[in-house]
Order: C-alpha cells, then sequence, then structure tokens
C-alpha cells in the first residue's frame, strides 16, 4: 500500500494499481486503502472511468481469487467470520472492561495490561487524524478509513488485540507520517506508538 500511495504521486500512476492488487491478496482489508486512495476529491472534474478502471482491476484478483477458494473448498465446513465485525464501539468497550476485570483480579498478563495501553494509543492515532483533515492526503484518507474499521472490530479481532495492531496498521503509519511537529510532537508521538509498546517488549 505505501508503494502505490508513492506511485500514485507520480505523473503516471498507473502503477499504483499494481501495488494495491498485491496489497488486496495480502490482506483483505486493504480494500479500504484502495478505496480511499480513489477518492480525491480534490479532482475537478472527477476521473471516474479512469477511477473505476482502476478499482476494478485493483480489486479483481481478490475477487478471482476469492472464487477460486470457495469453489475449491466448497465442502469444507468452517465459520463464516461474522464475530470479525461488531456494532460501533462495542468490542472496543468489551475488551477493555474485560482487560480491567483480569487485571483487578491480578491477572497482568500482557494480553489485558498491554490491550489497556494500547487502546490509549489508537485514541491518540484517531484524534491526532480527525482534528486537522486533510482530504487531498493520501496517507490521511487511508488513515481516516482505518480509523472507522477500528470501530466496527468485533470480539474475534480483540480477543488477541495485537491482531487489531495489524488490522490497522495504515491508520498507525498515517498518524506518523502526519504527526505535525509541535510542540506537543514527542508527547503524542510517544502516546499514540503506545500501540507497539508489546512488540517491543516481547522481541526483548
Amino acid at each position: 500500500m505505501a508503494l502505490a500511495v508513492e506511485a500514485c504521486a507520480k505523473p503516471h500512476p498507473t502503477r499504483s494499481v499494481f501495488w494495491l492488487a498485491l496489497a488486496n491478496l495480502a490482506k483483505e482489508t486493504s480494500l479500504l486503502g484502495t478505496l480511499a486512495l480513489h477518492c480525491d476529491k480534490t479532482l475537478r472534474p472527477f476521473p471516474w472511468r479512469r477511477v473505476g478502471l482502476g478499482l476494478v482491476v485493483a480489486i479483481l484478483p481478490l475477487a478471482l481469487w476469492s472464487l477460486y477458494v470457495q469453489q475449491r473448498f466448497a465442502h469444507v465446513p468452517g465459520n463464516i467470520g461474522t464475530g470479525n465485525f461488531t456494532w460501533p464501539l462495542f468490542g472496543l468497550l468489551i475488551q477493555a472492561k474485560y482487560s480491567l476485570r483480569e487485571l483487578s483480579f491480578g491477572n497482568l498478563d500482557s494480553r489485558y495490561s498491554f490491550s489497556l495501553v494500547a487502546l490509549v494509543g489508537f485514541f491518540v492515532q484517531t484524534w491526532v487524524l480527525w482534528r486537522a483533515p486533510q482530504i487531498s492526503s493520501p496517507w490521511w484518507r487511508i488513515g481516516a478509513a482505518y480509523s472507522l474499521l477500528l470501530l466496527f472490530l468485533g470480539s474475534w479481532v480483540w480477543s488477541g488485540y495485537w491482531a487489531v495492531c495489524r488490522a490497522v496498521l495504515p491508520m498507525t503509519i498515517a498518524f506518523n507520517l502526519l504527526l505535525p511537529v509541535t510542540r506537543a510532537f514527542w508527547p503524542l508521538w510517544i502516546l499514540g506508538n503506545l500501540t507497539v509498546l508489546h512488540a517491543v517488549w516481547r522481541f526483548l
């Protein structure tokens, strides 16, 4: 996706479609980034045909792969993944409540302690992105799209909250790229990147 954003800024951005197609094959939620990258309202008149064709080409490989998997494993039982999404903020609040309960029982497992720390990071990232919208910025549109995804993530994703960190990683990247250099830069940078603290802890 990062390569797609870079290619999109060039005079002939057709290569960005190729990178987006690869991103969509790697992770389905990259569809959000694909849509956000193509929704540049600063273009007048809006090139509907070019944008539409770009979206089709970027999404087609994932659609064909999904169709193949569905046909190839049609008789394999499995969950349909409805637990990945829920009502806005419901999954987040349930995770916070569950983590606080476990900590009150003396369970200091990193799954619960670091999830509360990560919630602070997610809040700061979202606040920084939305307090000064930059619609013309491709990274802002991508970060904003993933901040909306964060609201709808369900219990299956929050049960291992690091999965949430992976799911909304483009938002974290957008936050770091767009954080304004002011006197509050370092406090906001530290708080916004609390989502990666657990990874550093595990690495050490």
